[in-house]
């Protein structure tokens, strides 16, 4: 059973044992407890901030699936390029681009934001990058000049459009980087932590790309250095794309444990993000913990190294 369809039939069994009759006290397990006092502890980080947090993880290793406040909107910032890296590579796939073809950027993509791009386009009248040079600093150095380069060639449309076959009805991309005036108007380019789960687990399933262009997008995703990799031991690979404006942080990644991947997506707005105040900092290492442990332990809690 691959990955997506284990993920709906914890999403089913979770809803069917929400159901009268089947009581925390009477039908949980042991691991459900364990899930629940997790919850807890977001619901508790939550309430003590002055912003709001919504968080979705999936363990296949135990079908675990972990979900708070995961369903409501929040604002992407540049974890967006992520659907956006997607479309690029599915265009691949589909012969409409090709990672070596050489693109000419003009001064007029010049906006905020850093980068090797940013620097050079300053000082000169256009600059040309591969494809696949667009896609990397998209993602890596997460520049925005690559990113509405790519957002204009691929098409927002497109874009779009791709993302509602993928079955994403609550995430949009709305505008380009560094608008501040479409910002001001309320477009946002917006998703939920459920949604970005469900891409991240459908990408590694094989059900957006096919193999060649799965590996390709995930070695991208693997080279992205942010908040996630400062919560996870350096001997711990993870995958990621984060994001981040004044008052919202949010990051979608993979944290590859020894016995199989974990999936998180952690979001936040509201947030003063001042000193060491990072949520996904915080909830990345709460999350790690949390299925490092549960891993050692069979569904009741028992763990076959307690044997003399």
């Amino acid at each position: 059973m691959n990955l997506d369809r284990l993920y709906k039939l914890s999403l089913f069994l979770a809803l069917f044992f929400m159901l009268p009759g089947f009581g925390y006290g009477q039908e949980a397990t042991a691991l459900h407890l364990m899930n629940q006092k997790l919850l807890r502890q977001l619901q508790h980080y939550n309430d003590k901030g002055s912003g709001v947090i919504g968080v979705a993880a999936w363990d296949p290793f135990t079908h675990t699936r972990i979900e708070f406040q995961a369903s409501s909107q929040f604002p992407q910032a540049s974890t967006i390029k992520f659907p956006i890296l997607l479309e690029a590579y599915r265009q691949i796939a589909k012969g409409n681009q090709n990672e070596d073809t050489i693109h000419t950027i003009s001064k007029r993509y010049l906006v905020g934001g850093g980068g090797v791009i940013q620097k050079e386009l300053r000082k000169q009248n256009s600059i040309q990058r591969s494809f696949y040079q667009l896609c990397r600093v998209m993602m890596v150095e997460s520049d925005n000049i690559a990113t509405n380069y790519l957002i204009d060639l691929l098409g927002m449309d497109n874009i779009n459009q791709s993302m509602r076959s993928w079955g994403l009805n609550k995430t949009l991309l709305q505008r380009r980087m560094m608008d501040v005036n479409a910002s001001a108007q309320g477009q946002e380019n917006i998703s939920t932590p459920s949604e970005m789960l469900h891409l991240l687990i459908m990408l590694y399933d094989g059900k957006i790309l096919p193999q060649k262009e799965t590996k390709k997008v995930l070695t991208i995703l693997g080279l992205v250095q942010k908040y996630m990799r400062k919560a996870i031991p350096a001997h711990i690979p993870i995958a990621s794309k984060a994001g981040r404006v004044p008052g919202v942080l949010c990051e979608t990644g993979i944290i590859y444990l020894p016995k199989g991947p974990v999936f998180v997506s952690i979001m936040s707005s509201y947030n003063p993000i001042q000193g060491k105040n990072n949520p996904v900092i915080d909830i990345t290492r709460l999350l790690f913990s949390h299925f490092s442990y549960i891993r050692q332990y069979n569904t009741y809690g028992h763990s076959a190294k307690g044997y003399r």
